[in-house]
């Protein structure tokens, strides 16, 4: 199962008042990291932090 992102309209509303080249790279990273994927808590610090003390694979 992959999973799809849905951005809520609270969230495209505080994208709208950053800088667009923050918003950008933001929903870029978004959506080349977590749309799609099977797991999205595999992509973040505390996979980060899980694979550096051994207890993930």
């Amino acid at each position: 199962m992959s999973y799809n992102v849905i951005y809520n309209r609270s969230v495209q509303k505080y994208l709208e008042k950053m800088d667009s080249a923050v918003s950008l790279r933001i929903t870029a990273w978004i959506e080349k990291n977590l749309a799609g994927c099977e797991d999205p808590r595999s992509v973040g610090r505390y996979a980060e932090n899980m694979q550096e003390h051994g207890d993930i694979v």
